[in-house]
């Protein structure tokens, strides 16, 4: 099932990573990368801004 998340899910911060083909910063080899990751500060809140599972944290 396809989601389309609304909004952002934290109110500061930045998109440390796009989606798309990168130097994944584990292996070091190129990949997909299926998501975007933001980043913000320690502590901050996050918000759900559509349904899904969280796989790692």
């Amino acid at each position: 099932e396809e989601v389309e998340p609304e909004g952002r899910p934290v109110t500061s911060g930045y998109i440390s990573s796009r989606f798309g083909q990168r130097n994944d910063p584990f292996t070091g080899r190129t990949a997909y990368h299926k998501g975007l990751d933001f980043a913000g500060r320690e502590g901050a809140d996050v918000l759900a801004v559509g349904s899904g599972v969280v796989t790692w944290s």
